[in-house]
């Protein structure tokens, strides 16, 4: 009975998540007299929707603004990321005075609305006559996933016995050396899963 349960928990669960997914792509594929209806399932499919979202002919751009969204939430995981892994590892292995500051800060940074910093952004960018460029997507969104990326590795490098570096610096290895083959292959869990969140970010800002 309680494997019974788990298992129907589960179900329970996936269909939870997966239900306004198919609802979405039900509602896709019927055609625009039958946008409405409540069966849950199309009884007239037409591919007229997505014909209509990609046509180049009625002013629609779709494939371009997906492909803009695409590169701008790359970029900006990349370099998040990037920069994330590195000052997450130096935070979580040094001591220094502001330290606490620093975290502190950058927790902040990462509760801080985005939306609040649109009007002075804007305002800057055109100064800087940015307005329509990828630079005025790219810098934003790396400044608001790069708190949320350090943070989420921040707590993870702190987990990771610091033994393991020790010894390969016993070994010959190089902090750097230490670094990239014994803590970031350690770390790829984490990285991944923070990229994830970062890309995810990105895309719905």
């Amino acid at each position: 009975m309680k494997k019974l349960g788990h298992y129907l928990g589960i179900l329970f669960i996936m269909f939870g998540g997966l239900a306004p997914f198919y609802w979405m792509v039900v509602t896709a594929l019927r055609s625009k007299d039958h946008t409405f209806d409540t069966t849950p399932w199309p009884t007239h499919v037409t591919l007229d929707n997505f014909r209509d979202a990609l046509a180049t002919d009625k002013g629609n751009d779709f494939l371009g603004a997906l492909g803009n969204s695409l590169l701008i939430s790359l970029v900006t995981t990349a370099v998040a990321v990037l920069i994330g892994v590195f000052t997450a590892y130096a935070l979580a292995r040094y001591d220094f005075p502001g330290k606490g500051l620093v975290t502190g800060i950058i927790l902040a940074a990462s509760m801080f609305p985005a939306i609040a910093l649109v009007t002075p952004l804007f305002q800057l960018f055109g100064n800087l006559d940015w307005i329509g460029t990828y630079r005025a997507m790219i810098i934003p969104n790396i400044s608001f996933a790069l708190p949320l990326t350090v943070y989420t590795l921040l707590s993870f490098f702190r987990q990771l016995p610091w033994e393991l570096e020790e010894a390969a610096r016993v070994d010959g290895a190089s902090r750097g050396q230490a670094f990239r083959l014994v803590l970031l292959p350690l770390a790829a869990p984490a990285l991944f899963t923070t990229a994830i969140i970062a890309f995810i970010t990105t895309w719905n800002e």
